[in-house]
């Protein structure tokens, strides 16, 4: 029980600190984000960069060069929406 309540505890800890880390690139409030892609002179490839937390967005789809547009992140939600404030207003 003790060892539940405190890997659940750092897993909020870890989402606040990827959030605050995330806030100056990304919305607080966006659902959806895209990537930004950077070309790379030396592999002279489009490379994507800045991607945003692991901890607070899901990755979907794929890209195969930059003007494809079907990777996208979703945010991603660690409880029930019902139980999340910042979702669902009472």
């Amino acid at each position: 029980m003790e060892q539940d309540r405190l890997a659940h505890e750092k897993a909020e800890r870890d989402v606040e600190t990827a959030r605050a880390k995330a806030e100056a690139e990304f919305l607080e409030t966006a659902n959806v984000t895209y990537p930004k892609y950077k070309f790379d002179e030396k592999m002279q490839i489009d490379r994507e960069v800045n991607p945003p937390p692991r901890e607070l967005f899901l990755g979907l789809g794929w890209d195969e060069d930059k003007d494809t547009g079907r990777k996208h992140y979703r945010r991603w939600y660690n409880n029930d929406l019902e139980k999340i404030t910042t979702v669902l207003q009472k």
